[in-house]
């Protein structure tokens, strides 16, 4: 669970204080039997409400504490619907819709396919408490002016002074091959649909890595 956390928050200084399971077998069982063909994705809420905010690809904290409080939930998101912020807090998904999508920054309604997008602006909204599951409650320790700090800090001073290691060809085919099988079969990265090329000196991989 720590690494979700440092991975989901691009940190190297966070440390998990405490987790509790919270669930049970049986309510597992019957949240996946009810939601069973329904999109499900487990996320990070500070607390369950009428609309309960689930941030995308982020974890909801308050920016002057250094201990933080959340709970980890299975969420059946369903089809949703991107609206303001406004419309989300006061308004149930129309037909067909099981959750609200909405910018936590902006509360403006934009075209986005020529945004640059960042993921972690953006929040799941569920309206509906029995399609929250929540599995986990965590306790961490996250200090964001210390974090900006570590980052800083995090630069490799001697570079220069000693030589580059350079692996044979072979070994790096066998290195690449390896990491690109690891990557592809990881949760959050096996659903990809990019085609990613890479090339070794002036010798084209695409060989190694048939589509």
């Amino acid at each position: 669970m720590e690494y979700i956390l440092k991975y989901t928050l691009d940190s190297t200084t966070l440390k998990l204080e405490k987790i509790s399971d919270i669930s049970s077998t049986s309510s597992i069982l019957i949240f996946r039997k009810k939601f069973s063909d329904v999109k499900t994705l487990r996320l990070f809420t500070k607390s369950v409400s009428k609309s309960t905010f689930f941030p995308v690809f982020n974890i909801p904290y308050d920016k002057n504490k250094t201990l933080h409080n959340v709970l980890y939930c299975e969420v059946a998101v369903g089809d949703s619907i991107f609206v303001t912020k406004e419309y989300a807090k006061n308004i149930n998904p129309p037909d067909h819709y099981a959750s609200f999508i909405v910018n936590e920054n902006d509360d403006q309604v934009k075209l986005l396919h020529n945004e640059n997008i960042d993921v972690s602006e953006y929040s799941y909204v569920i309206k509906d408490q029995s399609r929250i599951l929540p599995l986990y409650e965590i306790t961490f320790e996250y200090d964001e002016e210390l974090e900006k700090k570590a980052k800083e800090c995090f630069c490799v001073k001697d570079v220069k002074k000693t030589s580059p290691y350079h692996f044979a060809l072979q070994k790096r085919l066998i290195f690449v091959k390896r990491v690109t099988k690891r990557f592809m079969l990881m949760n959050f990265t096996r659903d990809t649909t990019d085609i990613i090329s890479i090339k070794l000196g002036r010798r084209d991989l695409s060989m190694y890595y048939p589509s």
